[in-house]
């Protein structure tokens, strides 16, 4: 078993009404080492439009429900001369003060990963934050990293 990763980064906008979201849906699947008589490695999923043998398969191998750890997440912002920066190749700054990144899943499975900044306070700069999700099976429990490039608002005053 591993993991496939179909999307690992995606794109929100800072200081935006009611948060910013990116569609998380499918980022991860977890693929079987066997496949079928075409060669297509079968997938295992317990995703409400999973296939029957797709939720079983996650049954057999224990598949446990990725985790995105949205309470250990990372930035690329530093504090340089009194103010938050980004800094590249920097992966262990914290979210700036009253942000938060939230994980939801709707009844019909869309997965999104909402970046809200609750005082309205733009950031002034672009920057990144890194979500560590974890996944795990009978075997292995591991983690990937999903990056989300946080977009200045249009409206940051230009005196940063």
């Amino acid at each position: 078993m591993t993991i496939t990763v179909n999307k690992e980064e995606g794109e929100v906008t800072d200081a935006v009404v009611n948060g910013s979201s990116v569609d998380v849906t499918g980022a991860y699947t977890y693929t079987c080492w066997n496949a079928d008589e075409n060669g297509n490695f079968y997938t295992a999923s317990e995703a409400p439009n999973a296939t029957a043998l797709q939720k079983e398969l996650f049954k057999f191998y224990e598949c446990t429900p990725s985790n995105w750890m949205t309470d250990q997440v990372k930035t690329n912002l530093k504090l340089v001369d009194g103010n938050l920066q980004p800094v590249a190749g920097y992966k262990e700054g914290k979210l700036p003060a009253n942000t938060t990144v939230v994980y939801n899943v709707d009844a019909t499975g869309k997965e999104t990963l909402t970046y809200y900044n609750h005082s309205g306070t733009p950031v002034n700069w672009d920057y990144e934050i890194y979500v560590p999700i974890k996944f795990g099976y009978k075997w292995k429990t591991f983690t990937q990293e999903f990056k989300i490039h946080v977009n200045e608002n249009a409206g940051t005053p230009a005196g940063r």
